[in-house]
């Protein structure tokens, strides 16, 4: 389960909670319930709507599969250690969409180009 705390009970001192996700074992895959109230602050804080919000966990979603990927590749000729992670994270604040971009090329996704490009962070 995945449970976020929403806030304190000033009257009991008891903690406030929202379940987010709760896991089915009968098929072993998780539920959302529809609602989280810290992913709907951070939308507010950021003055985003909640399809931006979609939009950034999507592409996050993105750069941490592509870094488990690579983690997934490495080799002791060819290490992934934490300069590897930074560069891709340094990439990704620098220009989130090309860096996204950029996985998905490395990563053999993108649609109709080559899949011999540079790692995110790495230009040209």
């Amino acid at each position: 389960n995945l449970t976020e705390i929403v806030g304190l009970d000033p009257e009991t001192n008891e903690l406030i909670t929202n379940a987010v996700y709760s896991w089915n074992p009968a098929d072993d895959t998780f539920l959302y319930s529809g609602h989280s109230y810290i992913y709907e602050r951070v939308a507010i804080s950021k003055n985003w709507t909640m399809r931006d919000m979609d939009k950034e966990v999507k592409r996050r979603t993105e750069i941490l599969e592509y870094l488990r990927w690579k983690e997934g590749r490495a080799t002791r000729q060819n290490p992934f250690s934490h300069r590897d992670v930074g560069r891709v994270v340094a990439s990704y604040y620098k220009d989130p969409q090309a860096a996204v971009e950029d996985t998905r090329v490395e990563m053999g996704k993108a649609k109709g180009g080559s899949t011999a490009s540079r790692a995110p962070g790495q230009r040209p």
